[in-house]
């Protein structure tokens, strides 16, 4: 059973692991819960130490909130809600975007409401002084349905009696509940909610003119995974130490005192094949930083057309090309 889940998971998108994660995070939260109350202990413990609070006092004693607090759901309408959301969206944003661009832009999104939601809660006048705790991956999901809607404004979902609704709509609409709810009870939330609707359309509007904001982060990561995987296969060599008898160490001196020309030799040969192997490994292979490059050049080929490179940019397409012929 174990074997099988852990399968299924490694060969899943990457949208459907970021909802496995948070629906993962949502039954242990509740189980723990049920454990507690028949036990009688408090149930809240584990909820508040994921939880993001609202002031940076006390974030800098619990930094990890700033990311754990996106994948916490405790009520059962609220993941269903957002879980349904985030696969919609998730499905149209990924038509023209990576996987991996989607990755980042969740984490974004979740980072820029929390922030807005401590900064609102510290500097505003009808937040100062209050204790909240914000859970959710709204903020998350709102980067993503901002950012889709933009890139597919024109887009129409089918909505339960309603009918064809264009993205765009749906976003404004959205953006303008958080606004009217800035009061209510959850005005923690619709707060979040807005900051992540503030990234998802720098990221669409940024994206629209040919820039990634997701690059550099992307590229930090592909490093590291690169890194990683060339430490784990690269193979462990076993030095074993020899001891010299004296009759091979008057072998050595004797040698070493007629071999002058041999070792002149060995030299000029061992050159030659290290120059020949350097550039049988320089012909018609790039470095790493043109292949990231490279990739990069090709994401936006594919995003926007050879129409949307730039005069650099297509004169590095075609030197990089040229040198892996």
């Amino acid at each position: 059973m174990a074997a099988t889940i852990k399968q299924r998971f490694l060969s899943a998108s990457m949208l459907m692991k970021i909802i496995y994660i948070n629906i993962a995070v949502f039954l242990i939260l509740r189980l723990s819960a049920i454990v507690c109350v028949l036990f009688n202990v408090e149930a809240s413990a584990l909820q508040e130490f994921l939880a993001l609070p609202a002031s940076f006092s006390e974030l800098a004693y619990r930094p990890w909130t700033a990311l754990t607090y996106m994948f916490v759901h405790y009520d059962v309408m609220h993941i269903l809600f957002n879980m349904l959301l985030l696969y919609w969206f998730g499905q149209i944003f990924l038509y023209s975007s990576t996987p991996k661009q989607l990755v980042v832009l969740y984490f974004y999104g979740g980072l820029a409401g929390g922030l807005l939601y401590i900064l609102a809660y510290t500097f505003l006048p009808y937040f100062r002084g209050q204790s909240a705790l914000l859970i959710g991956a709204s903020a998350s999901i709102m980067a993503i349905v901002v950012a889709t809607a933009i890139r597919h404004h024109d887009y129409n979902l089918r909505l339960l009696f309603i009918g064809n609704v264009a993205l765009k709509w749906i976003a404004i609409i959205a953006i303008a509940i958080d606004l009217l709810s800035l009061t209510d009870i959850n005005s923690g939330g619709h707060l979040a909610h807005i900051g992540g609707a503030i990234i998802g359309a720098i990221y669409a509007l940024a994206l629209n003119r040919g820039i990634d904001i997701t690059r550099h982060v992307n590229a930090a990561i592909d490093s590291i995974a690169s890194l990683c995987s060339r430490d784990k296969s690269a193979p462990k060599v076993r030095r074993h130490k020899t001891k010299k008898t004296k009759t091979a160490e008057r072998k050595a001196g004797s040698s070493s005192r007629h071999d002058g020309d041999s070792q002149s030799g060995n030299t000029a040969s061992h050159d030659g094949a290290s120059k020949t192997g350097n550039s049988a490994r320089t012909d018609g292979r790039l470095s790493e930083e043109e292949q990231n490059e490279l990739d990069t050049i090709l994401e936006k080929l594919k995003r926007s057309g050879y129409t949307g490179l730039t005069a650099d940019e297509k004169r590095r397409l075609f030197e990089v090309s040229r040198k892996i012929k």
